[in-house]
């Protein structure tokens, strides 16, 4: 779909929201819809159902994406900087390189569909809020876990490589005990995790914790916060 017609779009979902009241509005039906690039930044998305839809690169900062319904949903690169998907159900969602950073996951579930497993390869989530999360069976090579609080979150079965498992190790600390130790993993990635906090940790090449990432994320996003 041309980036015309996707803009067309998104303006007219803005019109649809902003002329409904709150409490009588519909949930958002964008299954199947297919609108790379979208930019639905800060919109009331609460119980949308975006099962099957393509939203590559899709712009969902500060959206309320409260209990959406995403089955195999496409959000590979999708930036969800601040948004709530406070029990959202992305099973077999398809996230790789997707942007979590300080965004809400509680209760959020990616588990595996029945044609394929959930896909958050390389996503970042910077200071997210992910307690009681369900990731399993998913694919997390490569996930970035600074500082974020995954108490209580599910990993069994998930593929965990060395980069996100020294990850899991940054993650946020709270009552003086870091979250990753109040997660459930299989009980050999566990064993492992211990064995890694007896040792150093060699150099990354890029932290999401970093200036320079920061740096990236504003050039990425035009020079403005999103």
């Amino acid at each position: 779909m041309n980036r015309f017609l996707v803009r067309a779009f998104a303006k007219a979902v803005r019109l649809r929201l902003s002329g409904e009241d709150e409490a009588e509005r519909e949930p958002l039906d964008l299954a199947n819809c297919v609108m790379p690039r979208i930019s639905l930044e800060g919109l009331p998305l609460r119980e949308a159902d975006v099962a099957f839809a393509s939203l590559r690169d899709a712009r969902l900062a500060d959206a309320d994406l409260t209990k959406l319904r995403g089955y195999e949903v496409d959000l590979e690169r999708a930036w969800l900087t601040r948004a709530d998907l406070t029990e959202a159900r992305l099973h077999g969602a398809q996230c790789s390189h997707a942007k979590f950073h300080e965004a809400t996951l509680v209760s959020a579930e990616f588990k595996a569909a029945k044609a394929k497993r959930a896909d958050l390869s390389q996503a970042e989530f910077f200071r997210a809020r992910m307690q009681g999360a369900h990731f399993e069976g998913a694919d997390m090579t490569g996930a970035s876990f600074a500082e974020a609080n995954i108490s209580d979150a599910y990993f069994l079965t998930a593929t965990l490589d060395e980069d996100a498992l020294w990850s899991l190790l940054e993650t946020a600390t709270v009552k003086g005990v870091p979250t990753w130790r109040k997660a459930h993993f299989d009980e050999a990635v566990t064993s492992r995790l211990e064995r890694m906090t007896k040792q150093r940790r060699p150099r990354r090449q890029r932290r999401v914790d970093s200036p320079s990432f920061h740096a990236e994320e504003a050039l990425e996003s035009g020079g403005q916060s999103d």
